[in-house]
């Protein structure tokens, strides 16, 4: 049986890293005083983690935010389960 052929290679000024395009430096910028301020630094939290608690917002429904993970994961078991189908028809027709 004969050897199967290797994938040609990229020449070297073909290659190319697969980084994201420089953008150049980053300025820091001052933040702004609100009047949540006081409160987050007496709490000692930060805007992130305020808005993350969910105290700064209202409820969330998850099922409408994540309506496509659920989507996505029937797909999937609908694919997988006509796969290991498929794998037992094979099965019993060529183990004949």
């Amino acid at each position: 049986m004969a050897k199967p052929t290797p994938a040609p290679r990229k020449r070297r000024r073909q290659r190319r890293p697969n980084v994201p395009p420089y953008t150049g430096p980053i300025q820091p910028t001052a933040p702004e005083a609100t009047a949540g301020d006081e409160d987050r630094l007496q709490t000692g939290l930060r805007k992130s983690q305020v808005a993350a608690s969910g105290a700064v917002g209202g409820a969330v429904d998850f099922a409408s935010e994540y309506r496509y993970v659920i989507r996505d994961l029937r797909n999937m078991f609908i694919v997988a389960g006509a796969m290991l189908v498929l794998l037992l028809v094979l099965n019993f027709v060529l183990a004949r």
